[in-house]
């Protein structure tokens, strides 16, 4: 994958060492919604070992995103652009894929949880938003946007 891949990316504190001196994960809560308003949700852990709070996570994330925003505090953005899965409702149930549907994808959480990383150990919110600049700054996505 290309720069913005996460999955592996880095050299990171594990969370099972982070959940032993107390740092709690961050969950991240996202969702498909379709041309018709159909939505499909997922819902991916990231290690906090730096102890961000989840107030200045959201305001990085939507810094992050502010490119590709459609409106305010609403991010969105391309899971597979940073190594994360989709949630297309046309892959979770088989219809067709209308040509009015699109890619993108809406954050709608962040908050602490006692959940381990959902991928490994390894995976940090900081390296996520960091992903999310890379991948979504206006340069990257102009071309990319569907």
């Amino acid at each position: 994958m290309s720069q913005g891949n996460l999955i592996g990316n880095g050299d990171f504190c594990p969370a099972s060492n982070a959940r032993v001196v107390g740092l709690p994960c961050i969950s991240v809560e996202y969702m498909y919604r379709d041309a018709n308003n159909f939505k499909c949700y997922e819902i991916v852990n990231f290690s906090n070992h730096q102890k961000i709070d989840v107030s200045e996570i959201w305001r990085q994330l939507n810094e992050a995103l502010e490119d590709v925003m459609l409106f305010s505090e609403q991010p969105i953005f391309r899971p597979e652009w940073v190594g994360l899965p989709t949630v297309f409702l046309f892959q979770q149930s088989g219809y067709l894929r209308g040509s009015e549907d699109h890619d993108w994808h809406e954050v709608v959480s962040i908050e602490e949880t006692d959940q381990p990383p959902t991928f490994n150990d390894n995976l940090d919110i900081k390296d996520f938003i960091d992903a999310l600049r890379r991948t979504h700054s206006h340069p990257v996505w102009v071309n990319k946007r569907k």
